[in-house]
């Protein structure tokens, strides 16, 4: 099961990637400089 797991992340990051043209460090970046601590106030940035 870890491997079908592992296996769908990369699907996922690689779709990601594929339909916004960024790569995940992009993302993962976005997400480590918001400050909010509440998801939607985030999300409505």
């Amino acid at each position: 099961m870890s491997q079908d797991l592992n296996a769908g992340i990369h699907s996922h990051i690689a779709g990601l990637e594929k339909k916004t043209g960024q790569p995940i460090s992009y993302w993962v970046d976005m997400v480590r400089s918001w400050n909010e601590p509440k998801h939607m106030a985030n999300v409505k940035r």
